[in-house]
Protein backbone atom coordinates (compact mmCIF):
# COMPACT_ATOMS: atom_id res chain seq x y z
CA UNK A 1 0.00 0.00 0.00
CA UNK A 2 1.55 3.80 -1.07
CA UNK A 3 1.94 5.75 2.30
CA UNK A 4 -0.02 8.70 2.30
CA UNK A 5 1.85 11.88 2.23
CA UNK A 6 1.52 14.44 4.62
CA UNK A 7 1.15 17.62 3.92
CA UNK A 8 3.53 20.64 5.53
CA UNK A 9 0.66 22.15 7.31
CA UNK A 10 0.44 18.54 9.59
CA UNK A 11 3.64 18.81 10.21
CA UNK A 12 3.67 22.42 11.21
CA UNK A 13 0.44 21.53 13.95
CA UNK A 14 2.40 18.42 15.10
CA UNK A 15 5.49 20.32 16.07
CA UNK A 16 3.41 23.13 17.34
CA UNK A 17 1.25 20.68 19.40
CA UNK A 18 4.74 19.12 20.67
CA UNK A 19 6.32 22.53 21.68
CA UNK A 20 3.50 23.53 23.38
CA UNK A 21 3.86 19.64 25.30
CA UNK A 22 7.30 20.11 25.78
CA UNK A 23 6.88 23.70 27.28
CA UNK A 24 4.27 22.38 29.72
CA UNK A 25 6.73 19.88 31.04
CA UNK A 26 9.33 22.26 31.80
CA UNK A 27 6.67 24.33 33.35
CA UNK A 28 5.22 21.42 35.65
CA UNK A 29 9.52 20.53 36.38
CA UNK A 30 10.00 23.99 37.27
CA UNK A 31 6.73 24.26 39.77
CA UNK A 32 7.36 20.50 41.44
CA UNK A 33 9.67 20.40 44.02
CA UNK A 34 9.42 16.43 43.58
CA UNK A 35 12.59 14.93 42.73
CA UNK A 36 10.42 11.87 41.47
CA UNK A 37 7.59 13.66 39.60
CA UNK A 38 10.48 16.23 38.42
CA UNK A 39 12.55 13.11 36.79
CA UNK A 40 9.17 11.74 35.62
CA UNK A 41 8.47 14.92 33.64
CA UNK A 42 11.81 15.37 32.62
CA UNK A 43 11.62 11.82 31.03
CA UNK A 44 8.89 13.18 29.35
CA UNK A 45 10.03 16.48 27.61
CA UNK A 46 12.71 13.99 26.43
CA UNK A 47 10.21 11.94 24.97
CA UNK A 48 8.59 15.06 23.40
CA UNK A 49 11.96 16.89 22.35
CA UNK A 50 12.71 13.58 20.60
CA UNK A 51 9.21 13.28 18.84
CA UNK A 52 9.58 16.90 17.81
CA UNK A 53 13.09 16.24 16.26
CA UNK A 54 11.58 13.11 14.22
CA UNK A 55 8.52 15.51 13.24
CA UNK A 56 11.07 17.98 11.91
CA UNK A 57 13.25 15.67 9.92
CA UNK A 58 10.07 14.11 8.02
CA UNK A 59 9.09 17.36 7.55
CA UNK A 60 12.48 18.52 6.25
CA UNK A 61 11.99 15.10 4.31
CA UNK A 62 8.28 15.91 2.44
CA UNK A 63 9.99 19.84 1.67
CA UNK A 64 12.82 18.03 -0.11
CA UNK A 65 10.58 15.75 -2.03
CA UNK A 66 7.35 18.56 -2.98
CA UNK A 67 10.36 20.67 -4.72
CA UNK A 68 11.72 17.75 -6.36
CA UNK A 69 8.13 16.93 -7.46
CA UNK A 70 7.79 20.84 -8.30
CA UNK A 71 10.66 20.81 -10.51
CA UNK A 72 10.16 17.88 -12.27
CA UNK A 73 6.72 19.08 -13.18
CA UNK A 74 8.08 22.27 -14.22
CA UNK A 75 10.22 20.13 -16.22
CA UNK A 76 7.38 18.38 -18.25
CA UNK A 77 5.49 21.13 -17.98
CA UNK A 78 8.54 23.15 -20.53
CA UNK A 79 9.46 20.24 -22.38
CA UNK A 80 5.59 18.82 -23.16
CA UNK A 81 5.31 18.75 -26.89
CA UNK A 82 2.29 21.29 -26.66
CA UNK A 83 1.84 24.05 -26.09
CA UNK A 84 0.33 25.37 -22.16
CA UNK A 85 -1.09 28.42 -21.25
CA UNK A 86 -3.16 29.87 -18.35
CA UNK A 87 -5.40 32.64 -19.57
CA UNK A 88 -7.22 35.11 -17.03
CA UNK A 89 -10.74 35.55 -17.57
CA UNK A 90 -10.14 38.56 -19.79
CA UNK A 91 -8.03 36.91 -22.13
CA UNK A 92 -4.29 37.58 -20.76
CA UNK A 93 -1.08 35.16 -20.65
CA UNK A 94 -0.59 34.47 -16.99
CA UNK A 95 1.35 31.33 -17.73
CA UNK A 96 3.15 29.40 -20.71
CA UNK A 97 5.26 26.89 -20.71
CA UNK A 98 8.76 26.61 -23.61
CA UNK A 99 6.80 24.74 -26.40
CA UNK A 100 3.90 27.14 -26.09
CA UNK A 101 6.51 30.27 -25.98
CA UNK A 102 8.06 28.78 -29.25
CA UNK A 103 4.51 27.95 -31.27
CA UNK A 104 4.24 32.16 -30.69
CA UNK A 105 7.95 32.62 -31.30
CA UNK A 106 8.23 35.09 -28.45
CA UNK A 107 10.25 34.76 -25.04
CA UNK A 108 8.58 32.94 -22.27
CA UNK A 109 8.96 36.21 -19.95
CA UNK A 110 7.76 38.59 -22.62
CA UNK A 111 4.14 36.44 -23.06
CA UNK A 112 3.31 37.46 -19.35
CA UNK A 113 0.22 39.64 -19.27
CA UNK A 114 0.03 39.80 -23.04
CA UNK A 115 -3.61 39.14 -24.64
CA UNK A 116 -3.48 35.99 -26.34
CA UNK A 117 -5.36 37.74 -29.55
CA UNK A 118 -2.10 39.62 -30.13
CA UNK A 119 -1.29 36.19 -32.03
CA UNK A 120 -4.66 34.96 -33.35
CA UNK A 121 -5.39 36.09 -36.76
CA UNK A 122 -8.28 38.85 -36.97
CA UNK A 123 -10.32 36.79 -39.11
CA UNK A 124 -10.37 34.08 -36.87
CA UNK A 125 -10.55 36.20 -33.71
CA UNK A 126 -14.56 35.58 -33.47
CA UNK A 127 -14.16 31.59 -32.96
CA UNK A 128 -12.21 32.61 -30.13
CA UNK A 129 -14.19 34.96 -28.29
CA UNK A 130 -17.33 32.29 -28.91
CA UNK A 131 -15.50 29.95 -27.23
CA UNK A 132 -13.63 31.57 -24.71
CA UNK A 133 -17.37 32.98 -24.04
CA UNK A 134 -19.01 29.80 -23.71
CA UNK A 135 -16.49 28.22 -21.75
CA UNK A 136 -17.04 30.65 -18.75
CA UNK A 137 -21.07 30.88 -18.98
CA UNK A 138 -21.17 27.49 -19.31
CA UNK A 139 -17.69 25.67 -17.69
CA UNK A 140 -17.76 23.01 -20.70
CA UNK A 141 -14.40 22.23 -22.12
CA UNK A 142 -14.21 23.78 -25.43
CA UNK A 143 -12.15 22.38 -28.34
CA UNK A 144 -11.41 24.71 -31.93
CA UNK A 145 -9.33 25.09 -34.80
CA UNK A 146 -8.17 29.05 -35.76
CA UNK A 147 -5.35 30.58 -37.24
CA UNK A 148 -2.38 32.00 -35.06
CA UNK A 149 0.33 34.40 -36.15
CA UNK A 150 4.29 33.79 -34.88
CA UNK A 151 5.88 37.08 -33.86
CA UNK A 152 7.76 36.96 -37.26
CA UNK A 153 4.03 36.85 -38.92
CA UNK A 154 4.06 33.29 -39.90
CA UNK A 155 0.63 32.09 -40.06
CA UNK A 156 0.09 28.15 -38.71
CA UNK A 157 -3.01 26.41 -37.80
CA UNK A 158 -3.42 26.14 -33.92
CA UNK A 159 -5.97 23.28 -32.41
CA UNK A 160 -7.03 24.77 -28.62
CA UNK A 161 -8.26 22.83 -26.20
CA UNK A 162 -9.65 24.21 -22.99
CA UNK A 163 -10.89 24.07 -19.52
CA UNK A 164 -11.71 26.31 -16.55
CA UNK A 165 -9.88 26.23 -13.26
CA UNK A 166 -9.34 28.37 -10.27
CA UNK A 167 -5.90 30.19 -9.52
CA UNK A 168 -4.63 30.44 -5.69
CA UNK A 169 -6.65 32.95 -5.24
CA UNK A 170 -10.22 31.53 -6.09
CA UNK A 171 -10.23 33.50 -9.38
CA UNK A 172 -11.34 31.65 -12.40
CA UNK A 173 -8.97 31.39 -15.28
CA UNK A 174 -8.64 29.33 -18.44
CA UNK A 175 -6.10 26.45 -19.11
CA UNK A 176 -5.27 25.95 -22.51
CA UNK A 177 -3.49 23.72 -24.41
CA UNK A 178 -2.71 24.68 -28.19
CA UNK A 179 -0.72 21.86 -31.03
CA UNK A 180 0.02 22.94 -34.29
CA UNK A 181 -2.13 20.91 -36.91
CA UNK A 182 -0.50 22.39 -40.07
CA UNK A 183 0.04 19.65 -41.88
CA UNK A 184 -2.91 18.22 -40.99
CA UNK A 185 -5.08 20.91 -42.42
CA UNK A 186 -3.06 20.98 -45.36
CA UNK A 187 -2.95 17.39 -46.03
CA UNK A 188 -7.12 18.36 -45.63
CA UNK A 189 -6.93 20.89 -48.16
CA UNK A 190 -5.02 18.41 -50.65
CA UNK A 191 -7.47 15.67 -49.83
CA UNK A 192 -10.41 17.94 -50.69
CA UNK A 193 -9.13 19.47 -53.92
CA UNK A 194 -8.42 15.64 -54.90
CA UNK A 195 -12.10 15.00 -54.10
CA UNK A 196 -12.98 18.41 -55.80
CA UNK A 197 -11.04 17.17 -59.12
CA UNK A 198 -12.19 13.65 -58.58
CA UNK A 199 -16.01 14.78 -59.00
CA UNK A 200 -15.15 17.07 -61.91
CA UNK A 201 -13.87 13.98 -63.44
CA UNK A 202 -16.65 11.83 -63.10
CA UNK A 203 -18.87 14.72 -64.09
CA UNK A 204 -16.68 14.84 -67.18
CA UNK A 205 -16.44 11.11 -67.51
CA UNK A 206 -19.78 11.08 -67.60
CA UNK A 207 -20.72 13.39 -70.12
CA UNK A 208 -17.93 11.57 -72.64
CA UNK A 209 -19.47 8.18 -71.96
CA UNK A 210 -23.00 9.56 -72.45
CA UNK A 211 -22.42 11.58 -75.73
CA UNK A 212 -21.29 7.94 -77.75
CA UNK A 213 -24.13 5.86 -75.46
CA UNK A 214 -27.29 8.64 -77.18
CA UNK A 215 -26.98 8.10 -80.40
CA UNK A 216 -26.51 4.41 -80.08
CA UNK A 217 -29.66 4.12 -77.74
CA UNK A 218 -31.18 5.93 -80.30
CA UNK A 219 -30.11 4.59 -83.87
CA UNK A 220 -31.30 1.47 -81.89
CA UNK A 221 -34.57 2.26 -81.45
CA UNK A 222 -35.07 3.99 -84.72
CA UNK A 223 -34.03 1.12 -86.70
CA UNK A 224 -36.71 -0.57 -84.19
CA UNK A 225 -39.21 1.04 -85.79
CA UNK A 226 -38.67 -0.11 -89.15
CA UNK A 227 -40.62 -3.14 -90.23
CA UNK A 228 -39.12 -6.24 -92.12
CA UNK A 229 -36.82 -7.13 -89.94
CA UNK A 230 -35.28 -10.62 -89.77
CA UNK A 231 -34.83 -12.63 -86.66
CA UNK A 232 -31.10 -12.59 -86.19
CA UNK A 233 -31.25 -8.08 -86.74
CA UNK A 234 -34.17 -7.94 -84.18
CA UNK A 235 -31.86 -10.58 -81.65
CA UNK A 236 -28.92 -7.69 -82.35
CA UNK A 237 -30.84 -4.93 -82.03
CA UNK A 238 -31.90 -6.12 -78.40
CA UNK A 239 -28.70 -7.14 -77.43
CA UNK A 240 -27.23 -3.86 -78.22
CA UNK A 241 -29.68 -2.04 -76.36
CA UNK A 242 -29.44 -4.27 -73.34
CA UNK A 243 -26.11 -3.47 -72.94
CA UNK A 244 -26.03 0.02 -73.71
CA UNK A 245 -28.94 -0.13 -70.52
CA UNK A 246 -26.29 -1.66 -68.60
CA UNK A 247 -23.45 0.85 -69.60
CA UNK A 248 -25.75 3.62 -68.58
CA UNK A 249 -26.38 2.37 -65.53
CA UNK A 250 -22.98 1.73 -64.37
CA UNK A 251 -21.92 5.32 -65.16
CA UNK A 252 -25.16 6.31 -63.09
CA UNK A 253 -24.56 4.41 -59.96
CA UNK A 254 -20.54 5.79 -60.34
CA UNK A 255 -21.94 9.16 -60.35
CA UNK A 256 -24.60 8.55 -57.61
CA UNK A 257 -22.38 6.74 -54.97
CA UNK A 258 -19.58 9.38 -54.77
CA UNK A 259 -22.50 11.70 -54.54
CA UNK A 260 -23.96 9.72 -51.54
CA UNK A 261 -21.33 9.53 -50.00
CA UNK A 262 -20.20 13.13 -49.34
CA UNK A 263 -23.78 14.01 -48.69
CA UNK A 264 -24.68 15.80 -52.05
CA UNK A 265 -27.74 14.16 -52.92
CA UNK A 266 -30.92 15.88 -52.05
CA UNK A 267 -33.80 13.67 -52.21
CA UNK A 268 -37.25 14.71 -54.06
CA UNK A 269 -39.84 13.27 -51.45
CA UNK A 270 -43.43 13.15 -52.10
CA UNK A 271 -46.24 10.64 -51.20
CA UNK A 272 -45.58 7.58 -53.49
CA UNK A 273 -46.85 3.87 -53.63
CA UNK A 274 -44.41 0.91 -52.83
CA UNK A 275 -46.39 -0.74 -55.74
CA UNK A 276 -44.98 1.57 -58.27
CA UNK A 277 -41.68 1.55 -57.02
CA UNK A 278 -41.51 -2.32 -57.05
CA UNK A 279 -43.16 -2.71 -60.76
CA UNK A 280 -40.84 0.11 -62.05
CA UNK A 281 -37.51 -1.54 -60.64
CA UNK A 282 -38.91 -5.05 -62.19
CA UNK A 283 -38.94 -3.60 -65.33
CA UNK A 284 -35.57 -1.78 -64.98
CA UNK A 285 -33.91 -4.57 -63.95
CA UNK A 286 -35.74 -7.28 -66.87
CA UNK A 287 -33.76 -6.70 -69.52
CA UNK A 288 -30.61 -8.94 -67.15
CA UNK A 289 -33.01 -11.25 -65.56
CA UNK A 290 -34.50 -12.42 -69.39
CA UNK A 291 -30.78 -12.47 -70.17
CA UNK A 292 -29.74 -15.27 -67.48
CA UNK A 293 -33.02 -16.75 -67.65
CA UNK A 294 -33.96 -16.21 -64.64
CA UNK A 295 -37.85 -16.82 -62.80
CA UNK A 296 -38.87 -13.34 -61.06
CA UNK A 297 -41.62 -13.67 -58.92
CA UNK A 298 -42.94 -10.19 -57.78
CA UNK A 299 -45.31 -10.32 -54.51
CA UNK A 300 -47.34 -7.27 -53.76
CA UNK A 301 -49.91 -6.77 -50.53
CA UNK A 302 -53.70 -5.78 -52.06
CA UNK A 303 -53.78 -2.64 -49.76
CA UNK A 304 -51.42 -0.43 -51.15
CA UNK A 305 -48.73 0.71 -48.76
CA UNK A 306 -47.53 4.53 -48.95
CA UNK A 307 -44.23 6.06 -48.15
CA UNK A 308 -42.80 9.35 -48.07
CA UNK A 309 -40.10 8.78 -50.39
CA UNK A 310 -37.98 10.49 -53.22
CA UNK A 311 -39.63 7.37 -55.73
CA UNK A 312 -36.93 7.38 -58.54
CA UNK A 313 -34.16 6.78 -55.96
CA UNK A 314 -35.98 4.20 -54.29
CA UNK A 315 -36.30 1.99 -57.99
CA UNK A 316 -32.64 2.41 -57.88
CA UNK A 317 -32.24 0.94 -54.31
CA UNK A 318 -34.82 -2.21 -55.76
CA UNK A 319 -33.28 -2.18 -59.16
CA UNK A 320 -29.29 -2.71 -57.60
CA UNK A 321 -30.63 -5.41 -55.29
CA UNK A 322 -32.49 -7.57 -58.37
CA UNK A 323 -29.42 -6.85 -60.66
CA UNK A 324 -27.04 -8.17 -57.87
CA UNK A 325 -29.60 -10.75 -57.98
CA UNK A 326 -29.19 -11.64 -61.26
CA UNK A 327 -25.33 -11.58 -61.75
CA UNK A 328 -25.09 -13.75 -58.57
CA UNK A 329 -27.43 -16.80 -59.70
CA UNK A 330 -26.87 -19.26 -61.84
CA UNK A 331 -28.60 -19.53 -65.26
CA UNK A 332 -32.53 -20.55 -64.98
CA UNK A 333 -32.37 -19.32 -61.10
CA UNK A 334 -35.01 -18.10 -59.36
CA UNK A 335 -35.39 -14.41 -57.94
CA UNK A 336 -38.35 -13.20 -55.70
CA UNK A 337 -39.40 -9.77 -54.70
CA UNK A 338 -41.86 -8.95 -52.61
CA UNK A 339 -43.28 -5.72 -50.61
CA UNK A 340 -45.23 -6.08 -47.09
CA UNK A 341 -46.15 -4.00 -44.43
CA UNK A 342 -45.32 -5.03 -40.79
CA UNK A 343 -46.54 -2.38 -38.37
CA UNK A 344 -45.50 0.99 -39.06
CA UNK A 345 -42.61 -0.39 -41.74
CA UNK A 346 -42.55 -1.19 -45.01
CA UNK A 347 -40.61 -4.68 -45.82
CA UNK A 348 -38.91 -5.04 -49.36
CA UNK A 349 -37.22 -8.18 -49.61
CA UNK A 350 -35.06 -9.72 -52.43
CA UNK A 351 -34.56 -13.21 -52.13
CA UNK A 352 -32.67 -15.60 -54.71
CA UNK A 353 -31.05 -19.19 -55.24
CA UNK A 354 -27.72 -17.98 -56.01
CA UNK A 355 -24.16 -18.58 -55.10
CA UNK A 356 -24.34 -16.92 -51.40
CA UNK A 357 -22.24 -15.02 -50.11
CA UNK A 358 -19.45 -16.30 -47.42
CA UNK A 359 -19.57 -15.63 -43.67
CA UNK A 360 -16.11 -13.84 -43.69
CA UNK A 361 -16.99 -11.68 -46.68
CA UNK A 362 -20.97 -10.90 -45.43
CA UNK A 363 -20.00 -7.69 -43.32
CA UNK A 364 -18.44 -5.98 -45.78
CA UNK A 365 -21.09 -6.67 -48.60
CA UNK A 366 -22.10 -2.95 -48.45
CA UNK A 367 -18.27 -1.40 -48.36
CA UNK A 368 -17.73 0.53 -51.38
CA UNK A 369 -15.53 -0.88 -54.54
CA UNK A 370 -16.20 -4.52 -52.23
CA UNK A 371 -16.57 -7.52 -54.49
CA UNK A 372 -16.70 -11.41 -53.33
CA UNK A 373 -13.98 -13.48 -54.97
CA UNK A 374 -15.18 -15.68 -57.77
CA UNK A 375 -14.19 -18.04 -59.93
CA UNK A 376 -12.77 -16.04 -63.04
CA UNK A 377 -15.77 -17.94 -64.97
CA UNK A 378 -18.09 -16.85 -62.77
CA UNK A 379 -16.90 -13.02 -63.04
CA UNK A 380 -19.97 -11.21 -63.45
CA UNK A 381 -18.49 -7.98 -63.63
CA UNK A 382 -19.56 -4.60 -62.32
CA UNK A 383 -17.37 -2.12 -60.08
CA UNK A 384 -18.67 -2.86 -56.51
CA UNK A 385 -20.90 0.04 -55.74
CA UNK A 386 -24.22 -0.64 -56.31
CA UNK A 387 -24.94 -1.97 -53.19
CA UNK A 388 -23.21 0.57 -51.36
CA UNK A 389 -25.25 2.95 -53.35
CA UNK A 390 -28.43 1.26 -52.26
CA UNK A 391 -27.44 1.37 -48.38
CA UNK A 392 -26.50 5.01 -48.70
CA UNK A 393 -30.18 6.08 -50.06
CA UNK A 394 -32.01 3.98 -47.45
CA UNK A 395 -30.10 5.59 -44.79
CA UNK A 396 -31.25 8.71 -46.16
CA UNK A 397 -34.97 7.99 -45.69
CA UNK A 398 -34.00 7.01 -42.83
CA UNK A 399 -34.26 3.02 -43.02
CA UNK A 400 -32.45 0.26 -43.10
CA UNK A 401 -30.90 -2.48 -45.43
CA UNK A 402 -29.29 -5.73 -44.47
CA UNK A 403 -28.67 -9.60 -46.03
CA UNK A 404 -28.35 -12.95 -44.85
CA UNK A 405 -27.01 -15.79 -47.09
CA UNK A 406 -25.56 -18.94 -46.24
CA UNK A 407 -22.74 -20.05 -49.11
CA UNK A 408 -24.37 -21.89 -52.05
CA UNK A 409 -28.04 -21.53 -50.92
CA UNK A 410 -28.67 -17.96 -52.03
CA UNK A 411 -28.97 -14.53 -50.33
CA UNK A 412 -31.53 -12.16 -48.86
CA UNK A 413 -31.62 -8.91 -49.01
CA UNK A 414 -34.33 -6.62 -46.39
CA UNK A 415 -34.88 -2.99 -46.63
CA UNK A 416 -37.44 -1.46 -43.72
CA UNK A 417 -38.60 1.67 -44.10
CA UNK A 418 -41.31 3.81 -41.71
CA UNK A 419 -44.68 3.76 -44.14
CA UNK A 420 -46.19 7.43 -44.76
CA UNK A 421 -48.71 7.67 -41.52
CA UNK A 422 -52.10 7.73 -41.92
CA UNK A 423 -52.50 11.36 -40.91
CA UNK A 424 -50.21 12.69 -43.71
CA UNK A 425 -52.24 10.83 -46.74
CA UNK A 426 -53.68 13.38 -48.97
CA UNK A 427 -57.09 12.82 -50.36
CA UNK A 428 -54.65 11.24 -53.54
CA UNK A 429 -55.09 7.49 -53.01
CA UNK A 430 -53.94 5.94 -56.30
CA UNK A 431 -50.98 6.90 -58.83
CA UNK A 432 -51.55 8.28 -61.94
CA UNK A 433 -51.88 6.46 -65.14
CA UNK A 434 -48.86 5.46 -66.55
CA UNK A 435 -49.93 6.26 -70.31
CA UNK A 436 -47.97 7.93 -72.96
CA UNK A 437 -49.91 10.60 -74.48
CA UNK A 438 -50.84 9.97 -77.99
CA UNK A 439 -50.23 12.84 -81.00
CA UNK A 440 -53.85 14.69 -81.57
CA UNK A 441 -52.68 17.95 -83.05
CA UNK A 442 -50.64 19.25 -86.01
CA UNK A 443 -47.00 18.49 -86.37
CA UNK A 444 -44.43 20.41 -84.13
CA UNK A 445 -41.66 22.30 -85.46
CA UNK A 446 -38.48 20.57 -83.15
CA UNK A 447 -34.79 22.25 -83.25
CA UNK A 448 -32.20 19.69 -82.47
CA UNK A 449 -29.41 21.26 -80.58
CA UNK A 450 -26.37 19.00 -80.19
CA UNK A 451 -22.51 19.08 -81.32
CA UNK A 452 -22.44 15.53 -81.41
CA UNK A 453 -23.17 15.33 -85.10
CA UNK A 454 -24.15 11.53 -84.73
CA UNK A 455 -26.51 12.30 -81.91
CA UNK A 456 -28.22 14.92 -83.77
CA UNK A 457 -28.73 13.24 -86.76
CA UNK A 458 -30.23 10.35 -85.47
CA UNK A 459 -32.55 12.07 -82.78
CA UNK A 460 -33.53 14.12 -85.89
CA UNK A 461 -34.77 11.05 -87.59
CA UNK A 462 -36.44 9.29 -84.29
CA UNK A 463 -38.52 12.70 -84.02
CA UNK A 464 -39.52 12.74 -87.57
CA UNK A 465 -40.70 9.63 -87.60
CA UNK A 466 -43.03 10.64 -84.37
CA UNK A 467 -44.45 12.76 -87.73
CA UNK A 468 -42.41 16.56 -86.23
CA UNK A 469 -40.58 19.00 -88.68
CA UNK A 470 -37.15 19.22 -87.49
CA UNK A 471 -34.50 21.24 -88.01
CA UNK A 472 -30.74 20.81 -86.40
CA UNK A 473 -27.75 22.95 -84.54
CA UNK A 474 -24.51 22.57 -83.04
CA UNK A 475 -23.05 25.30 -81.40
CA UNK A 476 -24.81 28.16 -79.24
CA UNK A 477 -24.46 31.05 -81.53
CA UNK A 478 -26.33 28.61 -84.51
CA UNK A 479 -28.97 27.36 -81.86
CA UNK A 480 -29.91 30.76 -81.36
CA UNK A 481 -30.12 32.27 -84.70
CA UNK A 482 -31.99 29.28 -86.29
CA UNK A 483 -34.31 29.27 -82.97
CA UNK A 484 -34.86 33.36 -83.91
CA UNK A 485 -35.46 32.08 -87.88
CA UNK A 486 -37.63 29.10 -87.35
CA UNK A 487 -39.13 29.90 -84.24
CA UNK A 488 -39.31 26.65 -83.02
CA UNK A 489 -42.33 25.02 -80.46
CA UNK A 490 -39.52 22.49 -79.01
CA UNK A 491 -35.70 22.92 -78.54
CA UNK A 492 -34.20 19.66 -77.39
CA UNK A 493 -31.00 21.29 -76.02
CA UNK A 494 -27.77 19.53 -75.23
CA UNK A 495 -25.89 21.58 -72.73
CA UNK A 496 -22.33 21.06 -73.33
CA UNK A 497 -22.09 23.57 -76.65
CA UNK A 498 -18.63 25.07 -77.76
CA UNK A 499 -18.73 29.16 -77.70
CA UNK A 500 -22.34 29.16 -75.80
CA UNK A 501 -23.30 26.01 -73.51
CA UNK A 502 -26.65 25.14 -73.17
CA UNK A 503 -27.56 27.61 -69.97
CA UNK A 504 -26.57 30.62 -71.84
CA UNK A 505 -28.83 29.61 -74.87
CA UNK A 506 -31.63 29.04 -72.39
CA UNK A 507 -31.33 32.05 -71.19
CA UNK A 508 -31.25 34.16 -73.79
CA UNK A 509 -34.00 32.35 -75.37
CA UNK A 510 -36.31 33.34 -72.22
CA UNK A 511 -35.14 36.62 -72.60
CA UNK A 512 -36.30 37.15 -76.66
CA UNK A 513 -39.92 38.01 -76.53
CA UNK A 514 -40.42 36.24 -79.82
CA UNK A 515 -39.33 32.96 -78.19
CA UNK A 516 -40.34 32.81 -74.67
CA UNK A 517 -42.82 30.39 -75.60
CA UNK A 518 -40.62 27.75 -76.76
CA UNK A 519 -40.31 24.86 -74.50
CA UNK A 520 -36.82 24.02 -73.53
CA UNK A 521 -36.22 20.61 -73.01
CA UNK A 522 -32.50 19.52 -71.60
CA UNK A 523 -30.52 16.51 -72.96
CA UNK A 524 -27.83 16.20 -71.70
CA UNK A 525 -24.59 14.03 -70.50
CA UNK A 526 -24.65 15.57 -66.71
CA UNK A 527 -26.60 14.47 -63.83
CA UNK A 528 -25.59 16.33 -60.97
CA UNK A 529 -28.50 17.80 -58.88
CA UNK A 530 -26.71 21.27 -59.08
CA UNK A 531 -27.14 21.48 -62.47
CA UNK A 532 -30.85 20.21 -62.33
CA UNK A 533 -31.00 23.47 -60.28
CA UNK A 534 -29.14 25.67 -62.93
CA UNK A 535 -31.47 23.80 -65.37
CA UNK A 536 -34.53 25.43 -64.29
CA UNK A 537 -32.49 28.44 -63.30
CA UNK A 538 -32.11 28.94 -66.91
CA UNK A 539 -35.76 28.01 -67.80
CA UNK A 540 -35.78 24.69 -69.28
CA UNK A 541 -38.84 23.32 -69.02
CA UNK A 542 -38.36 19.46 -68.74
CA UNK A 543 -34.60 17.62 -68.68
CA UNK A 544 -33.57 14.28 -69.53
CA UNK A 545 -30.50 12.43 -68.94
CA UNK A 546 -28.50 10.95 -72.07
CA UNK A 547 -29.21 8.62 -73.40
CA UNK A 548 -32.42 9.43 -73.13
CA UNK A 549 -35.18 7.27 -73.68
CA UNK A 550 -37.02 8.28 -76.82
CA UNK A 551 -40.17 7.30 -74.99
CA UNK A 552 -39.81 10.12 -72.66
CA UNK A 553 -39.10 12.42 -75.77
CA UNK A 554 -42.72 11.22 -77.58
CA UNK A 555 -44.10 11.52 -74.29
CA UNK A 556 -43.11 15.49 -73.90
CA UNK A 557 -43.72 15.77 -77.97
CA UNK A 558 -47.21 14.34 -77.15
CA UNK A 559 -47.97 16.32 -74.34
CA UNK A 560 -46.98 19.69 -75.78
CA UNK A 561 -48.95 18.49 -79.19
CA UNK A 562 -52.01 18.33 -77.41
CA UNK A 563 -51.69 21.59 -75.76
CA UNK A 564 -50.78 23.31 -78.86
CA UNK A 565 -54.00 21.46 -80.79
CA UNK A 566 -56.29 24.32 -79.61
CA UNK A 567 -53.65 27.12 -80.35
CA UNK A 568 -51.86 26.89 -83.08
CA UNK A 569 -49.31 29.57 -83.67
CA UNK A 570 -48.39 31.51 -86.26
CA UNK A 571 -45.04 31.72 -88.55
Amino acid sequence: MTKKQPKPDDFTDLRRRAEEKALAAEAQVRKTPSPKEARRLLHELQVHQIELEMQNEELRRAQGELEASRARYFDLFDLAPVGYFTLSEQGLILEANLTGAGLLGVERRDLVKRPLTRFILPEDQDIYYRHRKQLFETGTPQVYELRVLRADATPFWARLETTEAQDADGASVCRAVMSDVTERKQAEEKLAELDRRKDQFLAMLSHELRNPLAPILNAVQLLQLQKGQNPVQQKALAIIERQVGQLTHLVGDLLDVSRAITGRIQLCQEQVAVSGIVQHAAETARPLIDQRRHELTVSLPPNPIWLYADASRLEQVVTNLLTNAAKYTNEGGHIWLSAQQEGDKAMLRVRDTGLGIAPAFLPYVFDLFTQAQRPSDRSQGGLGIGLTLAKRLVEMHGGTIGVSSTLGQGSEFVVSLVVCPPEAMSLKTQPPPNEIAQPTGPALRVLVVDDNLDAANVLKMLVEEAGHLVRMAHTGPTALAEALDSRPDVMLLDIGLPELDGFEVAKRIRQEPLLHDIVLVAVTGYRAEADRQRMQEAGFDHYLVKPADFKKVREILAEITKKAAGCPRSG
